[in-house]
């Protein structure tokens, strides 16, 4: 009995605060990235304050109470901050001096890696990639592989892009066999799952190995 894997993908790649449009490129120079280190809850409760009233991006999880917090501020927030955590006695480091430019030299370093590697498309597991990327890769496979994968069009997502959903399997009656359904970037600030999705798909297609997978018996 094969299995049909459904991978929905509503690729939303945006924060609140910056939003990427597809002609266009979202530029974060100035930003910077501070570790801020409580020392009682109180402290912390103070920063959460901040957080909240100048609308930051606390990009650390909080175990403990005296755990460092990694925030990500604005240019024109940057004074302000200072200032507020002078006032309270609470240290902080600044670990990123400028977001754009640790973006810049990412993108370098991974250009560098594949720069010898030329798939037929445009797609990776190194760096993160645009929606026009991901909706490429789902298209070619598609197309190259047509009685594996069927890509199929279910609307549109609240900011008007297409919502599709792949459905990888080597049975030709839809609806006949058990499925295994997986989202992607259905949050926006969940950043590396449509990389887990697509990552998911290029395996279950693209290499021989895997093709187990979807013939598989499926046991109680």
């Amino acid at each position: 009995m094969s299995l049909l894997y459904a991978i929905a993908l509503n690729c939303v790649f945006v924060t609140s605060q910056i939003m990427a449009e597809e002609n266009g490129v979202v530029s974060y120079a100035g930003f910077q990235v501070w570790k801020i280190k409580p020392s009682s809850e109180g402290d912390q409760q103070f920063i959460l304050d901040i957080i909240d009233s100048y609308e930051l991006e606390l990009w650390s999880k909080r175990r403990m109470a005296r755990d460092p917090m990694d925030v990500k501020v604005p240019p024109q927030s940057q004074t302000k901050l200072k200032s507020k955590l002078a006032e309270r006695k609470i240290s902080y480091v600044v670990v990123i001096s400028d977001l754009q430019t640790a973006i810049d030299n990412q993108k370098t370093k991974v250009n560098r890696i594949i720069s010898n590697w030329k798939p037929a498309y445009d797609m990776g597991w190194i760096s993160y990639h645009t929606l026009n990327d991901i909706y490429a890769f789902l298209t070619y496979l598609n197309t190259t592989y047509p009685k594996l994968v069927q890509l199929t069009n279910i609307g549109s997502s609240y900011e008007k892009r297409p919502l599709y959903v792949l459905r990888i399997s080597d049975s030709s009656s839809a609806g006949t066999r058990p499925a295994i359904w997986i989202d992607g970037g259905i949050h926006a600030r969940e950043w590396i799952s449509p990389a887990v999705a697509t990552y998911i798909i290029q395996q279950l297609v693209e290499v021989p190995a895997n093709a187990k997978l979807l013939r598989s018996e499926v046991r109680a």
